[in-house]
């Protein structure tokens, strides 16, 4: 996509956080390699990984990556740190595990360069397995493109905060200050979506560019555990703090979370928090 004004193809920063990811990353840096849109960086971000990803990332042979080797601090941190790398007028956060489809850049820039009144742009997911094979879906599934902080709160099933899914505006992530919040770890893409605020608007592409998103079951997302459940505790609480809810919103959170966590404390049989949240969910209804 050439942008008309500066008559030069726009730089697109593909930023890949990567913890152990040996088996999936050299596949997602292939998927960004084989883009029709060639104008691109890729930032590596290895987070302290014990296998043997190094290797995997190191065997791809593109002057187009950057590698940072780094103690393991957590995806968001290292979000962050490649963003601070970052030289792109576009930014794609990938996760370490998915695959874009080859004209998934070039499909969103198009929507983008056309129409600069847009702060980002996303399209339609497509769920793979470990193997690339495609899996069933309930049904479709597509990055938020409306009412993105309503959607957001409201766990709204038909779409997806994988951050995978999204090619943001440089500009407007610099000038809104954004970052991922490293207090959280698998919602902090929820989290730094309702950051991008209200009154920002995306694109959404029709026909391909698709995200083949990886159902790892592996993964901290899949795996249901006390560490997740706490994890989602937190990005409740950090919502709240910072202030990022109108009050319609911040009420819609509060019953969806408080139902969440009741019944995910209620499973891992932690009875005491369990019912506060049962409380919290129940008290929802009358304030």
């Amino acid at each position: 996509m050439l942008n008309t004004v500066t008559n030069k193809r726009p730089l697109v920063s593909v930023i890949i956080p990567c913890y152990n990811g040996e088996l999936f990353v050299k596949k997602s840096i292939l998927s960004v390699l084989q883009q029709t849109h060639k104008e691109i960086e890729i930032i590596v971000v290895n987070d302290g990984s014990k296998d043997n990803t190094y290797d995997e990332i190191n065997s791809i042979n593109s002057p187009l990556i950057t590698l940072i080797n780094k103690p393991n601090t957590g995806v968001s941190d290292s979000r962050n740190i490649g963003l601070k790398y970052a030289k792109g007028d576009y930014l794609l956060f990938l996760d370490a595990d998915d695959i874009l489809e080859f004209d998934f850049l070039e499909k969103r820039l198009e929507i983008l360069e056309n129409n600069k009144s847009l702060d980002y742009c996303t399209g339609e997911i497509i769920w793979i397995d470990e193997k690339d094979q495609l899996m069933a879906m309930p049904k479709k599934q597509f990055g938020i493109y409306e009412n993105t902080i309503l959607n957001v709160v409201a766990f709204n099933s038909l779409f997806s905060t994988c951050p995978s899914a999204y090619l943001f505006r440089a500009s407007i992530v610099k000038k809104k200050e954004i970052q991922f919040n490293t207090k959280i770890s698998s919602p902090a893409d929820r989290f730094f979506l309702l950051e991008f605020g209200y009154g920002t608007t995306s694109g959404f592409v029709k026909n391909g560019g698709k995200l083949f998103y990886r159902i790892n079951t592996q993964s901290m997302s899949h795996l249901f555990s006390k560490k997740l459940i706490f994890d989602q505790e937190n990005y409740f609480y950090e919502v709240i703090k910072n202030k990022l809810l109108r009050p319609q919103e911040k009420a819609i959170l509060n019953k969806k979370m408080s139902y969440l966590l009741f019944a995910s404390f209620l499973k891992l049989k932690m009875y005491r928090y369990s019912l506060l949240y049962l409380f919290k969910y129940l008290k929802s209804f009358f304030w």
